[in-house]
Protein backbone atom coordinates (compact mmCIF):
# COMPACT_ATOMS: atom_id res chain seq x y z
CA UNK A 1 0.00 0.00 0.00
CA UNK A 2 2.89 2.46 0.91
CA UNK A 3 4.17 1.88 -3.04
CA UNK A 4 0.82 2.76 -4.31
CA UNK A 5 0.73 6.05 -1.70
CA UNK A 6 3.85 7.27 -3.19
CA UNK A 7 3.18 6.45 -6.59
CA UNK A 8 0.09 8.05 -6.14
CA UNK A 9 1.59 11.34 -4.31
CA UNK A 10 4.51 11.51 -7.15
CA UNK A 11 1.67 11.90 -9.75
CA UNK A 12 0.28 15.17 -8.08
CA UNK A 13 3.99 16.36 -7.23
CA UNK A 14 5.10 16.14 -10.54
CA UNK A 15 2.88 19.13 -11.26
CA UNK A 16 4.85 21.33 -9.75
CA UNK A 17 7.95 20.59 -11.07
CA UNK A 18 9.92 17.13 -11.53
CA UNK A 19 13.18 18.41 -8.87
CA UNK A 20 10.57 18.45 -6.19
CA UNK A 21 8.58 15.75 -7.18
CA UNK A 22 11.84 13.79 -6.79
CA UNK A 23 13.19 15.71 -3.77
CA UNK A 24 9.49 14.88 -1.80
CA UNK A 25 9.96 11.20 -3.23
CA UNK A 26 13.01 10.56 -1.92
CA UNK A 27 12.40 11.91 1.23
CA UNK A 28 9.00 9.88 1.43
CA UNK A 29 10.76 6.99 0.41
CA UNK A 30 13.37 7.35 3.36
CA UNK A 31 11.27 8.17 6.05
CA UNK A 32 7.99 6.24 5.13
CA UNK A 33 8.31 3.43 2.34
CA UNK A 34 11.63 2.01 3.93
CA UNK A 35 10.38 1.56 7.73
CA UNK A 36 7.51 -0.48 6.44
CA UNK A 37 9.66 -2.78 3.94
CA UNK A 38 12.78 -3.13 7.00
CA UNK A 39 9.92 -4.65 8.80
CA UNK A 40 8.40 -6.66 6.23
CA UNK A 41 12.00 -8.15 5.48
CA UNK A 42 12.64 -8.69 9.32
CA UNK A 43 9.28 -10.68 9.88
CA UNK A 44 9.22 -12.58 6.56
CA UNK A 45 12.40 -13.14 5.29
CA UNK A 46 12.64 -15.87 8.66
CA UNK A 47 9.39 -16.96 7.27
CA UNK A 48 10.70 -18.02 3.80
CA UNK A 49 13.63 -19.69 5.04
CA UNK A 50 11.47 -21.78 7.25
CA UNK A 51 9.44 -23.11 4.44
CA UNK A 52 12.65 -23.43 2.17
CA UNK A 53 14.26 -25.95 4.83
CA UNK A 54 10.77 -27.54 5.98
CA UNK A 55 10.28 -28.44 1.98
CA UNK A 56 13.94 -29.55 1.85
CA UNK A 57 13.94 -31.69 4.77
CA UNK A 58 10.93 -33.70 3.66
CA UNK A 59 8.71 -32.12 6.58
CA UNK A 60 5.93 -31.54 3.68
CA UNK A 61 3.99 -33.68 1.31
CA UNK A 62 5.60 -32.01 -1.34
CA UNK A 63 8.51 -33.39 -3.12
CA UNK A 64 12.11 -31.49 -1.90
CA UNK A 65 12.29 -29.75 -5.14
CA UNK A 66 9.33 -27.99 -4.14
CA UNK A 67 11.49 -25.00 -2.03
CA UNK A 68 12.51 -23.63 -4.95
CA UNK A 69 9.05 -22.55 -5.72
CA UNK A 70 9.86 -19.59 -3.05
CA UNK A 71 8.45 -16.07 -3.38
CA UNK A 72 12.26 -14.81 -3.42
CA UNK A 73 13.19 -16.98 -6.18
CA UNK A 74 10.02 -16.10 -7.70
CA UNK A 75 10.29 -12.18 -7.11
CA UNK A 76 14.20 -12.00 -8.01
CA UNK A 77 13.99 -11.79 -11.67
CA UNK A 78 11.51 -8.76 -11.47
CA UNK A 79 13.92 -6.81 -9.60
CA UNK A 80 17.02 -7.40 -11.50
CA UNK A 81 14.73 -6.61 -14.35
CA UNK A 82 14.07 -3.37 -13.03
CA UNK A 83 17.45 -2.26 -12.00
CA UNK A 84 18.65 -3.47 -15.18
CA UNK A 85 16.59 -0.87 -17.04
CA UNK A 86 16.42 2.14 -14.89
CA UNK A 87 20.45 1.53 -15.11
CA UNK A 88 20.66 1.34 -18.88
CA UNK A 89 18.02 3.65 -19.60
CA UNK A 90 18.34 6.69 -17.39
CA UNK A 91 14.98 8.41 -18.45
CA UNK A 92 13.13 4.97 -17.97
CA UNK A 93 13.28 4.76 -14.24
CA UNK A 94 9.95 4.99 -13.18
CA UNK A 95 9.20 2.12 -15.65
CA UNK A 96 12.46 0.24 -14.37
CA UNK A 97 11.11 1.01 -10.36
CA UNK A 98 7.61 -0.68 -11.40
CA UNK A 99 9.10 -3.48 -12.89
CA UNK A 100 11.20 -4.07 -9.62
CA UNK A 101 7.84 -3.07 -7.88
CA UNK A 102 6.03 -6.39 -9.26
CA UNK A 103 8.49 -8.04 -7.66
CA UNK A 104 6.24 -9.17 -5.14
CA UNK A 105 3.30 -10.41 -7.67
CA UNK A 106 5.16 -12.53 -9.60
CA UNK A 107 6.76 -13.73 -6.71
CA UNK A 108 3.95 -14.75 -5.57
CA UNK A 109 2.57 -16.01 -8.81
CA UNK A 110 5.59 -18.14 -9.36
CA UNK A 111 4.87 -19.64 -6.09
CA UNK A 112 1.56 -20.78 -5.95
CA UNK A 113 1.85 -21.58 -9.92
CA UNK A 114 4.82 -24.01 -8.66
CA UNK A 115 3.26 -25.46 -5.87
CA UNK A 116 0.19 -25.97 -8.06
CA UNK A 117 2.19 -28.03 -10.24
CA UNK A 118 3.86 -29.75 -7.71
CA UNK A 119 0.86 -30.59 -5.70
CA UNK A 120 1.71 -34.22 -4.23
CA UNK A 121 -1.00 -37.04 -5.10
CA UNK A 122 -3.65 -38.55 -2.82
CA UNK A 123 -1.06 -40.87 -1.94
CA UNK A 124 1.34 -39.30 -0.95
CA UNK A 125 -0.83 -37.29 1.18
CA UNK A 126 -1.85 -40.24 2.63
CA UNK A 127 1.96 -41.33 3.62
CA UNK A 128 2.49 -37.72 5.29
CA UNK A 129 -0.56 -38.44 7.11
CA UNK A 130 0.68 -41.60 8.39
CA UNK A 131 4.10 -40.60 8.75
CA UNK A 132 2.85 -37.80 11.12
CA UNK A 133 0.20 -39.75 13.26
CA UNK A 134 2.99 -42.17 13.46
CA UNK A 135 5.45 -39.56 15.05
CA UNK A 136 2.49 -37.94 17.10
CA UNK A 137 2.08 -41.34 18.73
CA UNK A 138 5.79 -42.09 19.48
CA UNK A 139 5.89 -38.82 21.38
CA UNK A 140 2.99 -39.93 23.31
CA UNK A 141 4.58 -42.80 24.35
CA UNK A 142 7.79 -41.53 25.17
CA UNK A 143 9.89 -42.91 22.47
Amino acid sequence: MNVGVFNMSFKYLLNTGYEAAVDVGNKMILSFCMPMFMLLFIFWIPMLVIAFRSFGKGLTPYPPYAKWFNLLVGGLPAVIIGFAITAIIPEADAFGSAIATMCLSFGNGFTFGGLLAAMPSEERFREFRDRLTESKMNLAIGR
